[in-house]
């Protein structure tokens, strides 16, 4: 009877660290290939486990990542990396208690480390629980004072508050330790906008528009804003570019023909309320447009 070999240390390694070369080729398919090679012959290696997790991850296949990542904490529940993955791909699915508990298990690991605390901030204010995120947001910057995130998720927080004036002060510290910061600038828009500050908010907005081109509510919330400052003019063009740029839903249609209206343009107005009429004809504006259109009409 033939014997059977046993896998050599060698061969187990060599499909290993093949792997993690082809990983930093940006080769990721024929990494994953080699990584299984090496997990068929050893498989309970958890660090072939964590890296097929964070391939499969960025390969958009996050149920795939999960389970291997799964198995690193069965094998190695200790292991940090993991732990923190795991804990970043639920709250991505929405799986917000296994977030936490992966969390939380992470800083057993490595205490007072920013990005879980701050990560545990955003978990409490999904839950609505304003005043334990702003804990944790904090504790993160106590940490790291230069966390342009934790900054940016604790101004999101108190403009949600109604607080404004703190928003604003934690809001520029993220964009003053990272320009770029778009979402940053145009939460300051907002803020500025809620205060009546309208030359500031416009100059957020902008902004955000130069550093995320793409992020199309700043164009809709500064046509918004323009509306506020009666620069009608300046708002439809802010509509017409976020239309322009694949925005286009009937609030926006409803706000785009009170700025014809206020230039008494009847017929672009009465043009982009008919829009929403024949896409919503029961919606929650349609009374109120119809009762505009009739007097712009008689």
């Amino acid at each position: 009877m033939a014997e059977t070999k046993s896998p050599r240390a060698s061969d187990i390694l060599r499909h290993h660290h093949q792997g993690n070369r082809l990983a930093q080729e940006g080769r990721v398919a024929e990494a994953v290939a080699e990584w299984e090679l090496s997990l068929r012959e050893a498989p309970e290696c958890a660090s072939t486990h964590y890296n097929l997790g964070v391939a499969y991850y960025r390969r958009k296949e996050p149920a795939k990542a999960v389970g291997y990542w799964q198995k690193v904490v069965e094998l190695e529940p200790t292991h940090p990396e993991a732990n923190y993955a795991l804990g970043r791909a639920y709250y991505e699915q929405g799986l917000f208690a296994r977030a936490r508990a992966a969390f939380e298990a992470f800083l057993r690991i490595k205490p007072n480390h920013p990005g879980a605390l701050n990560n545990l901030g955003l978990l409490e204010a999904q839950e609505n629980c304003l005043e334990e995120a702003v804990r944790y947001f904090h504790s993160a910057l106590e940490i790291n004072p230069k966390y342009a995130e934790a900054y940016y998720n604790l101004g999101t927080v108190w403009y949600e508050q109604g607080k404004f004036l703190e928003a604003i002060k934690v809001l520029n510290e993220a964009v003053d330790i990272q320009p770029d910061y778009a979402m940053a600038h145009h939460n300051l828009g907002l803020c500025y906008f809620r205060l009546g500050n309208y030359a500031e908010g416009e100059r957020a907005f902008r902004y955000s528009q130069l550093f995320a081109p793409d992020f199309l509510p700043a164009y809709f919330n500064l046509g918004l804003l323009y509306h506020q400052w009666k620069k009608y003019e300046q708002a439809v063009a802010s509509y017409v570019q976020a239309q322009t740029r694949g925005f286009d839903n009937a609030l926006l249609r409803y706000h785009l023909g009170l700025a014809y209206a206020a230039l008494s343009k009847r017929d672009e107005a009465t043009e982009a309320w008919k829009s929403v009429l024949a896409e919503e004809p029961d919606g929650p504006l349609a009374t109120e447009i119809r009762a505009r259109i009739d007097r712009l009409v008689n």
